[in-house]
């Protein structure tokens, strides 16, 4: 799996494949190489020979692209273009009263000339009447004339009705025009309602009401756009439609781009996006970041939940296996895969061990040797084919006696721990043990429990990832001891033990479900170390042994311990950071029986 990309004109190749094995290796030489990977994804490293940014890095360029868009005046083109409404408002409405009003003008002044036409024949035919003596032609024309007058009262009231049509029709469309909001989708809803029931009268209008009708949701969307985003985007010249919605879709990239990131979702992210809206440098370190965590998932020792990298499992064994390799480099030659013991009971065979067989052993017959020593000895026939087998030839494997051992570690995770790194290298014995048993003693059971003011069980897939209770000064090991005898009752064993690390004496304890704290007076906390007493005299009753890690050299404290010891008969250690691990390691291994000091 490779990941190709330029720095400056020179093409470097990267084999993600290649140098996965030294980046792993290097990743979890840390107690917690979880958040190691996690602030490395973060805040950039190296790889392959070169530097590769981090997601941090990569927030940060868009910020900044962020800001160089918005640099760009696109709030006065949404004015300029929400602007159009009303110009197509006032166009029409123009339009409307000029044309209406010319057509009723002409129509009033047909309707006037009428008028005085009727009034005319009016005159006439009164004059008409007076007249006593008319012949016959004169009662036709009398008739003419009373029917033109009629046609003529037909058509004035016909250009009354007009008048009154136009009239109706410029006072509805001056009130459709005049309720059109300043709201753009509820302005443009109006003006569609308007063009559908009455239509335009000025083309003008028409034209511009089209042309926002085609760029409506552009429109409306660059409104959303800058509601969402009231700041900034007002320098230099308004730029048109298009180029601003260029900016909004690069905006929202961005956007969207910066979330994924902020939540992790990296899987999510189309590098083809990141080339677009960041630039070729920034594609090829995400892609260089998406492959290797892509390969550390398949490897099986992380998994990715949200912005979170969690180590699995298997992660957590190779911490410790790494861990107990470097503690403990000949561990191997230390181990027998169970614990010795002199005393009868369950047994394993060791088939890489053989012996001559002697009365009173198990019968674990090597048939392939005890034959061989048979015909070594001349009792092969080789007519019949028949070895005679006699006692001396047997060769039998030898046979490992075992134990159950079920521990409890209890770790300080008191702030006095964070001094002279004493934390990591008890949280790198911790790792070290549990691989240790894990790999060598499947049998036994280990409970982890740290402690401060109050004591936790913590899970084996935790371990990698506990801290420092840097705000709790008081070591309650009262506590700790309670939790780890209740956590060993839990499985049986041939011996239990209680094995733990600290720097300090007693300061915390709890009665009767309150937890109480005390400084030291005088060098001790009489209190707890009364209320710890009682807690080691109910281990001894139980047959759990203490064994004691001391990281500090302290008077007070050794008195505490030895106390402990005398109680308990269980071991001490004062020892230092840098030896820590390989005295645990190896007594727990040995089993000694002795105060080391």
């Amino acid at each position: 799996m490779k990941a190709v990309y330029w720095k400056g004109e020179q093409k470097r190749l990267i084999d993600v494949e290649e140098n996965l094995s030294s980046f792993i290796d290097k990743l979890f030489t840390h107690s917690n190489p979880a958040s190691q990977l996690e602030n490395m994804i973060k805040y950039g490293f190296n790889f392959g020979g070169s530097s590769v940014m981090g997601i941090n890095d990569l927030l940060r360029q868009i910020r900044r692209k962020k800001l160089d868009e918005m640099k760009k005046n696109i709030s006065d083109t949404y004015r300029d273009e929400t602007s159009k409404v009303r110009k197509v408002k006032d166009t029409e409405m123009n339009e409307v009263n000029s044309k209406i009003s010319k057509k009723i003008s002409e129509l009033e002044r047909q309707y006037n000339v009428g008028k005085m036409s009727d009034a005319n024949d009016m005159g006439r035919g009164m004059s008409a009447s007076v007249d006593v003596e008319r012949s016959e032609s004169d009662d036709s024309m009398s008739d003419e004339r009373s029917v033109r007058g009629d046609k003529n009262m037909e058509g004035l009231e016909s250009i009354k009705e007009q008048i009154d049509k136009l009239l109706k029709d410029m006072l509805e469309r001056n009130e459709m025009l005049s309720d059109v909001p300043e709201h753009f989708s509820y302005a443009m809803d109006r003006l569609k309602r308007y063009d559908e029931t009455k239509g335009f009268m000025s083309e003008e209008a028409k034209r511009m009401f089209d042309e926002l009708m085609r760029n409506f949701d552009d429109i409306r969307r660059l409104g959303e756009f800058l509601k969402k985003h009231p700041y900034g985007f007002k320098e230099g010249e308004p730029l048109t439609l298009p180029e601003a919605m260029e900016v909004v879709d690069k905006f929202e990239q961005l956007e969207k781009l910066e979330e994924k990131l902020k939540e992790g979702k990296i899987n999510d992210i189309s590098p083809d996006v990141i080339r677009d809206v960041l630039g070729a440098e920034e594609y090829e370190d995400f892609m260089t970041i998406s492959k290797i965590l892509e390969v550390l998932k398949q490897s099986g020792f992380f998994v990715m939940k949200g912005n979170s990298i969690i180590l699995t499992p298997r992660g957590v064994r190779k911490i410790g296996y790494k861990v107990l390799k470097d503690i403990f480099s000949d561990v191997r030659s230390k181990l027998a895969g169970m614990h010795s013991s002199r005393r009868s009971g369950n047994y394993e065979v060791d088939y890489e061990d053989k012996k001559r067989w002697e009365f009173g052993d198990n019968i674990n017959i090597d048939i392939f040797s005890t034959l061989k020593n048979a015909i070594i000895q001349g009792r092969f026939d080789p007519k019949t084919g028949n070895v005679a087998v006699e006692p001396d030839d047997f060769e039998i494997y030898r046979s490992r006696f075992f134990f159950r051992t079920n521990s409890a570690l209890l770790i300080d995770t008191s702030w006095s721990m964070s001094w002279g790194g004493k934390f990591e290298c008890a949280k790198k014995v911790a790792l070290a043990l549990h691989s240790l048993i894990s790999s060598y003693f499947p049998n036994d059971k280990l409970y982890i429990v740290a402690f401060f003011t109050v004591a936790m069980e913590i899970k084996a897939h935790e371990l990698p990832s506990i801290e420092l209770n840097m705000n709790d000064p008081f070591t309650n090991m009262q506590d700790a001891i309670r939790v780890a005898r209740k956590l060993l009752k839990k499985s049986p064993g041939d011996e239990k033990q209680i094995i733990m690390i600290t720097d300090g004496q007693p300061t915390a304890y709890c009665v009767g479900g309150r937890v109480f704290v005390e400084w030291p007076v005088m060098g001790c906390s009489p209190n707890a170390m009364r209320e710890t007493i009682k807690e080691v005299e109910e281990a001894t009753r139980e047959n759990i042994k203490i064994n004691i890690f001391m990281v500090e050299d302290n008077p007070q404290v050794e008195k505490f311990v030895e106390e402990v010891v005398r109680i308990n008969k269980g071991r001490a250690f004062f020892t230092t950071p840098e030896t820590l691990g390989k005295f645990l390691l190896l007594d727990f291994v040995s089993r000694k029986r002795v105060l080391i000091r």
